[in-house]
């Protein structure tokens, strides 16, 4: 299996999620993991790397991958789980400090939720139990800045 590890600058590195491999394979094989988090930490710069265990239970790690938020301007939106059923989580996060207006509309263009927020950073649980099954898309807009992702609920 994989263990992906992230630790910010100075610190030690920490568990924060892992995924089975499939074994061994002479095909390439492509693995993905979301940082979930990323928004929430408030950090500036993030370090990673993947611990590969075997089935022997050795172990080796990948090169460490940093990501710095100050080379990203703008707005910062994720919105999981894409495709959702009954809650759409949305986390935003803007590097400036302006209102932010969110909203979700359906493929007519009728909006079924919004909001408006003056911090920097936020997050919504949005309760989806009522709407029919379809695309929509979430829209994040600054007076600088505006994020559009479609999003599917099931």
């Amino acid at each position: 299996h994989f263990e992906v590890e992230r630790a910010f600058e100075g610190q030690e590195f920490t568990v924060i999620g892992q995924m089975e491999g499939i074994g061994n394979s002479s095909n390439q094989t492509t693995y993905d993991f979301v940082d979930r988090d990323i928004l929430r930490l408030g950090e500036r710069k993030l370090i990673y790397r993947i611990k590969q265990i075997d089935l022997d239970g050795e172990f080796s790690y990948s090169p460490q991958a940093e990501l710095s938020l100050d080379d990203i301007s703008g707005l910062l939106v994720t919105a999981f789980p894409n495709a959702f059923q009954d809650q759409l989580n949305v986390i935003y996060r803007s590097l400036e400090e302006e209102e932010i207006q969110i909203s979700i509309v359906n493929l007519q263009g009728q909006e079924v939720w919004a909001a408006r927020s003056q911090n920097d950073r936020g997050e919504y649980q949005v309760n989806t139990q009522n709407w029919p099954a379809g695309i929509y898309y979430l829209s994040l807009f600054t007076g600088s800045d505006k994020q559009v992702m479609k999003v599917l609920k099931l």
